[in-house]
This record gives C-alpha cells, sequence and structure tokens, in this order.
C-alpha cells in the first residue's frame, strides 16, 4: 500500500504537472479547462489562476510563494508554499470578481467547482475501492500536493528580481540535462517559457549561457539533505549569478538575503577587491 501510495503519488507529478501545466497556459477553452481539472489529482483545481496570474507576475520577487527565500530548506518551503499558493488563488479569484461586480464569494467562483469535481472524484474511487480506495487516493494526494511545490523550490530558488522591473532569461534556473527535458515536457527549458507563457513546449529555446545546473533529479535527492544542496550546488551558482548576471539593485536583494541566511558575504569581498 505504501509502494501504491508513492507511485501514485509519483505519477500525479510526472508526467500529470507538465502536461497540466501546458494545457492551461494554452489558448483554447478546452486545454485550459482539462489542465484546470486534472489537477484534481493533487488537490489544487485551481493552482492555475495562482500559477499565471500570480507567479508569472512576480517570479523572483519577495511577493512570489513560489520563490523560496536563500537559506530556506525544502522541508519548509513545501509545507508553507501549499498553503501561500492556495490562499493566493482565492484572494486573486476574488478580486477578479468584484472588478466584475460579482461578490468575492459568490457562486461564480471557481472554488466551488474545485470542490466539486473534488467530491465527484472521491465519489468514483469509493465505488470503485470503497473507503480503502479513498484514503490510499488521498494520502497520495497528499504526498503529491508536497511534490509539486518542491518542484518550484528547484526552478526558482534564491533567485531576486525588484519587484516591476521586466522579467529577463536569467531570473530563473534552467535544467537542461535530457532526461529531465524529456520527462518533463520541456517544463525545465525554463527561462523561454518566463518570456512567453503561451509557447508551446516543443517551441522553447534552450537558455545556454545560463548557469548550467544540475539535471532537476540530482537537486531534488540533494535537496533531501540540505547541507549537500547549499554547499555543493545552490551556492556555488547563486555566487555566479549574483556576481555575472546580477544588477546592482538586485545585488542589494541578494546581499540581504545572504545575510539573513547566515551565508558568507561574497559580493562584500569582490566590492572590496
Amino acid at each position: 500500500m505504501v509502494g501504491a501510495v508513492l507511485s501514485t503519488a509519483w505519477l500525479s507529478v510526472l508526467p500529470l504537472i507538465p502536461a497540466s501545466h501546458e494545457l492551461y497556459h494554452a489558448r483554447g477553452r478546452i486545454g485550459k479547462f482539462v489542465g484546470r481539472y486534472v489537477q484534481v489529482c493533487f488537490l489544487d483545481p485551481t493552482r492555475m489562476e495562482a500559477h499565471v496570474v500570480g507567479h508569472h507576475i512576480e517570479v523572483g520577487t519577495a511577493h512570489d510563494s513560489d520563490t523560496a527565500a536563500r537559506g530556506e530548506t525544502l522541508y519548509s518551503f513545501s509545507p508553507k508554499a501549499v498553503v501561500k499558493t492556495t490562499i493566493k488563488a482565492q484572494m486573486i479569484m476574488s478580486e477578479a470578481l468584484e472588478r466584475k461586480g460579482y461578490g468575492r464569494w459568490s457562486i461564480r467562483h471557481p472554488l466551488w467547482r474545485a470542490i466539486l469535481s473534488q467530491v465527484i472524484f472521491q465519489s468514483l474511487l469509493w465505488w470503485i475501492g470503497g473507503w480503502d480506495a479513498v484514503a490510499a487516493a488521498l494520502a497520495a494526494m497528499l504526498v503529491a500536493r508536497l511534490w509539486v511545490e518542491s518542484f518550484n523550490y528547484f526552478q526558482h530558488y534564491g533567485q531576486v528580481r525588484v519587484v516591476g522591473a521586466p522579467i529577463e532569461k536569467r531570473h530563473v534556473w534552467n535544467h537542461l540535462k535530457p532526461m529531465s527535458r524529456l520527462a518533463a515536457f520541456e517544463i525545465t527549458n525554463h527561462a523561454d517559457h518566463h518570456l512567453n507563457s503561451y509557447q508551446a513546449y516543443y517551441q522553447l529555446t534552450p537558455h545556454r549561457e545560463s548557469i548550467r545546473m544540475p539535471s532537476v533529479f540530482v537537486c531534488f535527492f540533494a535537496a533531501l539533505i540540505p547541507p549537500i544542496w547549499f554547499h555543493w550546488i545552490i551556492k556555488p551558482a547563486l555566487k555566479r549569478w549574483d556576481l555575472e548576471f546580477a544588477n546592482a539593485d538586485e545585488r542589494k536583494l541578494a546581499a540581504e538575503q545572504n545575510r539573513r541566511a547566515g551565508w558568507e558575504d561574497w559580493l562584500s569581498r569582490r566590492a572590496a577587491a
């Protein structure tokens, strides 16, 4: 049963996450509908709003719940991101309803359709396998939901951007190893996607001038032991990013995050040199 729960959770991450992500970024209504409601498999049918309207505008800033701050571990980030992204999605949709003249929590709010979809899905599982099936599925969904947020941990860790500044290719990490790209519908080929989110995954151009990150799978297993993740992977990448890619305003933000994380101050040493 444990194996069934974990393998089902993994299938909700790969291939479901990159496939649903591709669909809800599409312009077509059918694609958006399917992309939204297949996310019932990891308890998040309102993710589209938080991702498209929130993350794609706020990426790299302190307002973005998908961007982990420097010093943050995978274990502290993922549960917090589950709560923050869920709340943000509801607020975005409530504000959109208000602008249209409806109540913040009117029947038009997608949250109610999301709850209905979950009730229908769980009812089908109960009909097929009883309460044991429902319990196993819910356990897998909860694990998958945490894993979904862990994916953002590696895509945006420690990146900084001034609020309102243009989003550039340098503001995300790319994982361009063949297995990462093949298994994830090019979602790890990330820079081009943030410049044009409507561009189909097979049209994305790898940003090969960027800092080369290891495979996303290597990053995941390294992050399970934070000292390995910090020392061998992310600190060297962020140090190079700060020194070679960041502008003056971003270096100030980076220096402050490094100080709060208790990391070495490589920016001051550079200025002194």
